[in-house]
């Protein structure tokens, strides 16, 4: 919820973050990530993930990103919702604040080589896909 601007749900069309859950409650429930989810991130984050780009350069996880994908795991393996797919439209293109990092849809070719931890292959095996919503204002 961090990331999503008051000012881009404006210019949207949204109105403000109310409106903007409302128009969504059918689809989703927002989890609030838990001391242990976050002490997970911190290990996922705690090193460099290699490029698997000839000359590319090693790239981090940021924040954000491991607190979402953290989530998701802990949703599905500790709530039991196995049938749950992890959206997003990161595919590495753009810099956020943390600068260039590692792309989400994509995150398999970036574990080469990094650190044996048992989160990394639970990142894996999660389905990551660009969302779908061809009418996000639909009563759900």
């Amino acid at each position: 919820m961090a990331e999503i601007k008051p000012s881009h749900l404006t210019a949207s069309g949204y109105g403000d973050f109310v409106d903007f859950l409302a128009d969504f409650e059918g689809a989703f429930s927002p989890i609030d990530p838990l001391p242990s989810v976050l002490e997970w991130c911190g290990v996922i984050r705690d090193f460099s993930y290699p490029n698997p780009e000839p000359k590319g350069h090693d790239r981090m996880l940021g924040m954000a990103d491991a607190i979402h994908l953290m989530t998701c795991i802990f949703a599905r393996d500790e709530l039991g919702l196995q049938d749950i797919v992890f959206h997003t439209m990161d595919d590495g293109k753009h810099k956020n604040a943390e600068g260039k990092c590692v792309t989400l849809l994509n995150f398999e070719k970036w574990v080469e080589g990094i650190p044996k931890n048992p989160y990394t292959p639970k990142i894996v095996a999660l389905p990551r896909k660009p969302p779908i919503h061809p009418a996000p204002r639909f009563d759900i």
